[in-house]
């Protein structure tokens, strides 16, 4: 077996490293130096490989199957985007943000995967073994969107109040901790002034926030909060 890993991302490299400890051959041809590779890319040469991987940003998939893949009669064509899709590229999304360097073996096992085809997926690339679960193509935006405020947002907002503290003195470590041990507890609930629906605290907080770029992230959240203690 050989595979295709168009891009250099750091999806590419953890894909390209893990491809390597089952055994299984792969070449890397980074997307700014695809001009260079174009006799590398003609039908013929590609068709040897048995599945070609568009590990790009999400922006560039699409158009890079139109102008270098789209006349290949093998159609083993995948990419690792959330939020793209194409009738002739399967999804193959992992649930999982990439480190700089190469995680461990184990850990890519137990990434779970989402697709619109998880099939075809197994069907063609059966040395693949991820959890893979199906998602419908409609929902995919959605979905995506879901993962981005989950994974980021969070961070967002953690880096930003973190720096706003260190006015008071306020250990970044000590805070850290005890986030984490709060997130770590499966039980753990929301507390304070929000658990107590405190207006009066409420309110105050909100006029101490109001010259400030925070008052609309607390604002916000707590009209979310409300909606969903609501339902």
């Amino acid at each position: 077996m050989n595979i295709l890993i168009i891009g250099k991302s750091k999806a590419a490299l953890n894909f390209s490293r893990y491809l390597k400890i089952l055994k299984i051959k792969s070449k890397i041809i980074p997307y700014r130096e695809l001009k260079k590779y174009k006799d590398h890319l003609t039908s013929n040469k590609i068709e040897k490989y048995c599945a070609v991987f568009i590990l790009t940003r999400d922006e560039d998939i699409i158009p890079t199957y139109k102008r270098y893949l789209k006349g290949l009669k093998n159609k083993r064509i995948f990419h690792f985007s959330g939020s793209v899709y194409h009738k002739c590229i399967t999804s193959i999304h992992p649930i999982f943000s990439f480190p700089d360097k190469p995680i461990r073996n184990k850990d890519f096992k137990n990434i779970i995967f989402t697709s619109e085809n998880p099939e075809k997926v197994k069907k063609t690339i059966p040395w693949f073994k991820n959890k893979i679960i199906k998602i419908n193509k409609k929902d995919k935006i959605y979905y995506h969107s879901l993962l981005t405020i989950y994974f980021s947002f969070p961070l967002i907002i953690k880096r930003i109040i973190e720096k706003e503290m260190k006015k008071f003195n306020i250990p970044r470590n000590y805070l850290h901790n005890l986030l984490k041990k709060k997130i770590e507890n499966k039980n753990s609930n929301i507390t304070g002034v929000l658990a107590r629906n405190d207006k009066k605290i409420i309110s105050k907080h909100l006029k101490s926030l109001k010259k400030t770029k925070y008052r609309g992230i607390y604002k916000e959240i707590l009209k979310i909060w409300r909606r969903y203690e609501n339902n």
